[in-house]
């Protein structure tokens, strides 16, 4: 987790980031390590960290455009999809309040690739 605080720190120092909200991401790192004992690192989930730092900086300032459908059928696929939409439901109710649809569909996958990417790890072990 060391390394993904340093991109937060970053991020924060270039003013890419507000204080306040790297301090909601590092509030859901911790959440998802309590609650679900997922440990966020620099090369599992830099995309997902990222993604939801730029999301609290644009949020409520500007939207972007969802995944097409093609892509949302195909997350809906994954064995993990239940589980991310889960959640993606507790995060909103517990650390990052309403999520508009576009950007929960980018969370969606970035949380699948991170749990798929837990699974085929530990299938190496």
């Amino acid at each position: 987790m060391k390394e993904l605080i340093n991109r937060l720190n970053l991020l924060l120092k270039s003013g890419v980031l507000h204080e306040e909200n790297m301090k909601t991401v590092l509030n859901m790192l911790n959440y998802l390590k309590e609650k679900y004992n997922l440990n966020l690192t620099e090369e599992n989930s830099s995309m997902l960290v990222t993604h939801i730092a730029m999301y609290l900086e644009r949020k409520n300032k500007e939207s972007i455009e969802g995944l097409d459908i093609d892509s949302l059928n195909e997350l809906k696929e994954s064995k993990k999809y239940t589980l991310a939409l889960q959640i993606i439901q507790n995060l909103e109710k517990d650390v990052l309040g309403p999520i508009n649809d576009s950007e929960k569909t980018f969370i969606l996958a970035h949380l699948i690739n991170f749990l798929e990417g837990v699974d085929r790890v530990w299938k190496l072990l």
